[in-house]
């Protein structure tokens, strides 16, 4: 499962089939702001990170409402550092921020073997309205980008019948704002500047793509 969400959240994959039926939803859309919302942090600052729907989400793929009650959904945050011309991609979860109150989130940091990771957790959608919230601090001067994503995976998830695999919660921040994508645009790594650029309704708007500075 971490490895599914892990890959999720690396390659934004948002076209998943769910237990391979045809008529089963796959793309869900939640939304969600970042506060304060700006270009520019200082070390020390606070960003919280959050998001409130009810349990009726609305489907991409299939165009309507479905109730998503008890859904277990497993999900993930990591931030990039986006102004480095590396080969490799380095994210971490904890490398460039602290996490505040990371004990209430029902979460823990996954450390991969290449020294990258990822906060993980569980969540579940409920009859009530349902929110979730993320707070850290930047710790570093950098360019960087935060992207969250939820995944649920599992034949004790039911939506109408069908079985909920390879659901994607397709989660967008502060909808109406261009979340600071000139970041991307200056960054030297074409995995940035050309590559999540040219297509960020797939790449970077659907998986709470959000582009920071930090200064001293």
């Amino acid at each position: 499962m971490k490895l599914v969400l892990l890959l999720l959240l690396l390659t934004s994959i948002i076209t998943l089939s769910c237990n391979k039926q045809e008529n089963c939803p796959s793309e869900f859309i939640v939304y969600g702001e970042v506060n304060p919302y700006d270009v520019q942090y200082r070390i020390g600052d606070t960003i919280s990170l959050s998001f409130a729907f009810s349990e009726m989400i609305y489907s991409k793929d299939k165009e309507k409402v479905y109730d998503m009650t008890a859904l277990k959904l497993e999900y993930g945050f990591l931030i990039y550092k986006i102004d480095s011309n590396e080969t490799d991609i380095y994210f971490s979860a904890t490398d460039y921020c602290n996490i505040l109150e990371p004990e209430k989130l029902d979460a823990q940091i996954d450390v991969f073997s290449n020294g990258t990771s990822m906060l993980s957790g569980t969540m579940y959608v409920s009859k009530q309205l349902n929110s979730f919230s993320l707070s850290f601090i930047p710790n570093k001067s950098g360019d960087y980008m935060l992207t969250f994503g939820a995944f649920a995976n599992g034949s004790n998830n039911v939506i109408n019948d069908c079985e909920a695999f390879d659901i994607n919660l397709c989660t967008r921040l502060n909808k109406g704002l261009d979340n600071n994508i000139n970041l991307l645009k200056e960054s030297p790594n074409e995995h940035f500047n050309t590559w999540m650029v040219a297509k960020p309704e797939r790449f970077y708007e659907t998986k709470s793509g959000f582009a920071y500075r930090v200064i001293e």
